[in-house]
């Protein structure tokens, strides 16, 4: 087995027939350190493995655990290695892994928080009002922008636009959803210039998560909004998943909560 690394990706190529790891971990803590973000393994020179070998992607998942903020993901992993890894139970459905390295860094480039413009910040004592704005995952649409800019006031509010990146429970945590992603950072794009543009203050948050009601909750605490607006599909009310949700949200949500739709907008108030 060779290991090999360059910028933010380690490369295995040969055989893999036992664990591997001692040599493994040197490469993946030093490339951590280079880049914070995350590490991408391009496991596509990999020509044969064993089940002993498996027992380095095991060990890759408990460094993941015991590393809680270190996002490693798997890349153009042949096919013969994927089916070895569903053979092995502590390992199968438990690796974040992409076709490609490029949609690997795709993934990682945009999960990083985007930073707040330096010219919109204002001094605490400035801002009165705090507004929580979440996107609806399935669409991330633009009108739920519009409405947050119509609700502000560029004088006294920070908006705090929340786009979630809701992973199913079968896959970890931190495996790459390219569409969801690429929808965030389109909207996370047009709105750094709409924002500007009316000169208001705000911060655009990507988080990952599993359960969506639980997110609102925890980011409305984090950043003590006094409003939470809400972003639902067209189809929200005939869809039995989002009226959970929403049920759900307003359960959990101990603030002033507006779900908005294209067509209109319903207030909620716990």
């Amino acid at each position: 087995m060779i290991v090999e690394s360059y910028e933010d990706v380690i490369v295995l190529s040969g055989a893999l027939r036992q664990n591997f790891w001692d040599t493994v971990e040197t490469a993946i803590t030093l490339t951590l350190r280079r880049h914070p973000a995350g590490v991408i393994v391009d496991g596509s020179g990999i020509t044969e493995i064993t089940v002993e070998g498996a027992q380095t992607f095991a060990s890759f998942i408990e460094f993941v655990r015991e590393h809680d903020r270190a996002r490693v993901i798997f890349a153009a992993l042949p096919d013969h290695v994927e089916t070895m890894l569903r053979s092995v139970p502590e390992v199968r459905s438990q690796l974040a892994i992409t076709r490609t390295v490029e949609e690997a860094r795709t993934s990682l480039d945009l999960l990083c928080t985007s930073p707040e413009p330096a010219a919109k910040k204002k001094l605490k004592s400035q801002v009165e009002r705090r507004v929580l704005v979440v996107f609806c995952p399935d669409s991330f649409d633009r009108h739920l922008l519009d409405v947050a800019v119509e609700f502000s006031d560029a004088r006294d509010t920070r908006l705090v636009l929340l786009l979630p990146i809701v992973v199913p429970r079968d896959l970890p945590i931190h495996a790459a959803m390219p569409e969801q992603e690429s929808r965030a950072a389109s909207l996370a794009e047009s709105a750094q210039t709409i924002l500007d543009d009316e000169q208001l203050t705000y911060e655009i948050r990507l988080e990952r998560t599993r359960d969506l009601p639980s997110l609102v909750r925890d980011m409305g605490e984090e950043t003590q909004s006094d409003h939470v607006l809400v972003g639902l599909s067209p189809h929200a009310q005939e869809d039995d998943v989002s009226v959970r949700q929403m049920r759900l949200m307003m359960d959990k949500v101990k603030r002033s909560l507006l779900f908005v739709c294209s067509g209109g907008a319903t207030a909620e108030t716990p």
